[in-house]
Order: C-alpha cells, then sequence, then structure tokens
C-alpha cells in the first residue's frame, strides 16, 4: 500500500514525482531564472522537508534564518564545483539519483530555498492562495 501525504500543501501519493525550478538559487547565484535545471523529487521529500523547515521556524526566527542564511552561502561555495555537472547530470539523467556529493548538496540546499521562498510568500495563509506552486 502506498503512503498517502495529507497536508495543507499535499494530498499525493508520496512517491509521486513533483518538478521545482530552482528560480530561488538562480537568483541567489546572479543567474537567469531558467539557468539552472528543473529538478524532479518525491512529494514525501518535500513533505519532510517542509515540515523540517516549519520546526525549524517554531524554535525561533533567529534560529530559521540563520539556517537560510547558511543554505544561501553554501550554494555560492558549491556551485562553481558542481556548475558542469548540475547541465551534464540533469540533460541526460533527470530522474536518476544524484551521483556526487556535492550536486545532491547543490540540489538539497536549492530545493530548501524554493520552499523558503513558498513558506515565506505564504505568511500563515493557506497554500491555495499561492499564485505560483511547486508541482
Amino acid at each position: 500500500m502506498k503512503q498517502k501525504i495529507e497536508s495543507e500543501y499535499m494530498g499525493v501519493e508520496a512517491d509521486t514525482r513533483c518538478a521545482i525550478a530552482l528560480k530561488e538559487a538562480a537568483k541567489i547565484l546572479g543567474l537567469d531564472e531558467d539557468a539552472l535545471p528543473v529538478i524532479k523529487v518525491d512529494a514525501g521529500w518535500l513533505d519532510h522537508n517542509l515540515n523540517w523547515l516549519e520546526n525549524e521556524k517554531s524554535k525561533g526566527l533567529f534560529v530559521y534564518n540563520s539556517h537560510i542564511a547558511a543554505t544561501k552561502n553554501h550554494l555560492i561555495d558549491v556551485y562553481p564545483k558542481v556548475k558542469s555537472k548540475l547541465k551534464k547530470q540533469f540533460n541526460k539523467e533527470m530522474n536518476k539519483p544524484f551521483k556526487g556529493l556535492a550536486v545532491t548538496g547543490f540540489v538539497n540546499s536549492a530545493v530548501l530555498l524554493e520552499l523558503h521562498h513558498t513558506l515565506d510568500e505564504l505568511d500563515g495563509r493557506p497554500a491555495f492562495l499561492k499564485k505560483e506552486t511547486l508541482h
């Protein structure tokens, strides 16, 4: 039996693939909005990360903002090392797991920033009010 995610943000099976454009990472890196690949991940992984972000935010804005700042710095530090791998890996192996730890770390940080941006825009309002969605 497949695990189903029922939350304010999702009502899908955990293994449903979701596509995420890395727009926030591109902004931080000073790139065009569509310069980074679209990432495809399972909804269960997104739900786990949304819950983690909300838990960290509940600890206080100082702790939360420190995590977000560290995530942004991580992207800036790692991007030069993974830049060529991102293009090659995503063009040929879009749905396969990432082979390099640096690429995985970059993708994890970039997706966390997209989720942070989504939560920040919602500011406690229901998810259906967000104009743009992760899909």
